[in-house]
């Protein structure tokens, strides 16, 4: 039998996962992704220009996304070059500076373009470059549920059916679907994470050869060329070469060496991108050799790590200017926003009375796994304590950013945003809830209950795919292309 048959199991979970994204493709309507409309003009600009914007102009353009670094949109436009979407232009709704703008944004769910005939199937231009850029979303997240069995397996060899549990949990939570067939970057940081993950579970497992430590170096590089959110892992990483130096004694030689080459290799991959933004977007000349590169790089870091380049162009920004008591008062709603938007997508009317129902009961279930790991932490050994600590720390670092989003403008719909979260840190949060959930019913005896957990996630993924379905209406029957008539963009006034 062919080794990967061995395997049959996971094949077909991942034909049910495609099936399923592949529905969501299909059914959510183009820009309502998360920042999907910004990513798709950042895509289409490198697409017909075959190089990345030069000019502040061609960024306004290429969207606000163009600022971010480039590898997800660069090699997704690479890969449908052939696609000629220069042809198709979708019609906008645009907001007018009146002061209702704020109250608009607030109370409406924006579609950014207008739904019409162009985005019906057989797909052309512009319409299939966007589908075919959400395919290639679909496929980075397969990767990731690819590396979840990968690494259960590197930690349990053996142990297929923990494996299967881990990647169905992830594979079935709504929200991950939903990103995971919509034009995002999302998909692909998750699968640079991944990626680290299993190489720092072979560093755990006592792998010390010095291109493990280049590996990890440059997956790390590649998330950061991906998204910037992960620039926290540099910090849990030099946490864990630190700990690991000291307990299997590596002396500090050997502890600066491996640190060099996992940080060096890094920052090599990194340069090529801070060198293209000081060299097309230095103020050297108004401000100074220094000064002219700092404000080249560190805006651009700073826009994507607090969300101001999110809220800049839509509804005024608040500042909390101190107001810890404002904090606190809303800081409830911001959590229950998290933990709603770590599990479901963000749509019209959602969640129902009846889904909320559910996600109450998938909260319960994701406790009783942290509680049992909690509990059966003295028992475990010290190896399994360590990657679980790992893993604990690796999710935690995603937290401070969000948190720093809300302490800079309270805006709960901006930084009350699970995803950011659960996509960066899918492995370690999939594998950790398997391990807590096996662990609770295997001390209960009562084996049979392992299915309930992921079998619910599947299911509520099943109803917010009915959701999409029936909540948005359909293209309306009209052309709106450029090539036939002038392009009119739908103000709201």
């Amino acid at each position: 039998m062919p080794r990967v048959l061995t395997h049959y199991r996971l094949l077909i979970l991942l034909v049910g996962y495609l099936i399923i994204v592949t529905a969501y493709n299909i059914t959510v309507p183009l820009a309502e992704g998360d920042d999907e409309f910004g990513q798709f003009r950042y895509i289409r600009f490198i697409a017909e220009h075959q190089r990345l914007p030069q000019t502040p102009e061609e960024r306004t353009v290429a969207s606000y996304k163009s600022s971010h670094p480039p590898l997800y949109h660069g090699l997704t436009a690479f890969l449908f070059q052939g696609v000629d979407s220069s042809e198709t232009e979708f019609k906008r709704i645009l907001y007018a500076e009146v002061p209702q703008q704020a109250l608009i944004y607030e109370l409406m769910d924006v579609n950014w373009i207008v739904p019409t005939a162009i985005m019906e199937y057989p797909y052309q231009g512009a319409v299939l470059l966007w589908h075919l850029s959400r395919l290639f979303s679909s496929l980075l997240s397969i990767g990731v549920l690819v590396m979840i069995y990968v690494i259960v397996l590197e930690l349990m060899p053996g142990k297929k059916s923990y494996a299967l549990i881990a990647v169905f949990i992830i594979a079935f939570i709504p929200r991950f679907s939903f990103s995971g067939a919509t034009t995002t970057d999302d998909t692909m940081l998750a699968f640079w994470m991944s990626v680290y993950l299993f190489l720092m579970v072979k560093l755990i497992k006592g792998d010390e050869r010095l291109r493990l430590f280049a590996f990890i170096g440059v997956s790390l590089g590649l998330a950061m060329l991906t998204k910037f959110t992960p620039v926290p892992i540099f910090a849990t990483t030099a946490i864990a070469l630190c700990f690991l130096a000291w307990r299997r004694r590596w002396g500090w030689t050997a502890l600066i060496r491996r640190g060099f080459i996992v940080f060096g290799c890094a920052g090599i991959l990194l340069s090529f991108w801070f060198g293209f933004v000081i060299l097309y977007f230095n103020q050297i000349d108004e401000l100074g050799f220094i000064p002219g590169i700092m404000k080249a790089i560190l805006p651009r870091v700073a826009g994507e790590l607090s969300g101001a380049d999110l809220v800049s162009g839509s509804a005024s920004v608040t500042s909390t200017n101190g107001d810890w008591l404002q904090l606190i008062t809303l800081f409830p709603t911001w959590l229950a926003r998290t933990a709603q938007t770590f599990f479901l997508a963000t749509l019209p009317n959602w969640p129902t009375p009846a889904i909320s129902l559910m996600l109450g009961i998938t909260l319960i279930f994701a406790a009783t796994a942290v509680v049992s790991l909690v509990i059966y932490w003295p028992q475990a050994s010290s190896r399994q304590k360590l990657w679980q600590g790992f893993f604990l720390m690796t999710i935690a670092a995603f937290v401070p950013i969000m948190l720093f989003r809300f302490y800079l403008n309270l805006r709960i719909d901006e930084s009350a945003q699970g995803r950011h979260i659960l996509l960066p840190a899918a492995s370690a949060i999939g594998i950790l809830l398997m391990w807590g959930w096996v662990n609770w019913t295997r001390s209960l005896g009562r084996r049979w209950l392992r299915p309930i957990f992921p079998s619910l996630l599947l299911f509520m993924n099943i109803i917010q795919l009915n959701q999409v379905y029936t909540i948005f209406p359909d293209p309306l029957p009209v052309s709106l292309n450029t090539t036939s008539r002038p392009a009119v963009d739908v103000e709201v006034r």
